[in-house]
């Protein structure tokens, strides 16, 4: 379901699970990241089993810091990247937004910035 392993998808019963897994850098999204996050809503949303999407970060110590700006230099290196990269973050934003079954944001550690975001676009 998802292009990198630092997004998994999990499932345990009628929940779904989609979890950052970057925790080396308090789960810091990168652009793949972004993408993943769109991708996995779009696989839960298709499964009738599942009835409500966590959201959560990997290893304890932070939910999302937001954005890898060690990724910006290549990711955001153009006015066309910089557009497709707004463009990836908008598009998982309004997926969870706008997710037709409960989201909730299980935070434990740093949210800040893009977590902060994520946060609030869930239930």
């Amino acid at each position: 379901m998802t292009k990198t392993d630092k997004m998994l998808a999990r499932k345990d019963g009628r929940v779904g699970y989609v979890i950052f897994n970057n925790p080396e850098r308090h789960n810091a999204v990168s652009l793949d990241m972004w993408a993943a996050t769109s991708r996995i809503l779009e696989g839960f949303a298709a499964d009738n089993e599942v009835r409500v999407v966590v959201l959560t970060g990997a290893g304890g110590k932070a939910f999302v810091s937001g954005a890898d700006i060690s990724k910006f230099e290549s990711e955001r290196a153009t006015l066309e990247a910089t557009r497709h990269y707004n463009a990836t973050v908008e598009k998982a934003y309004a997926g969870i937004q706008q997710f037709t079954k409960p989201t909730i944001a299980m935070i434990r550690g740093y949210c800040i910035g893009g977590g902060l975001g994520l946060a609030v676009c869930c239930d």
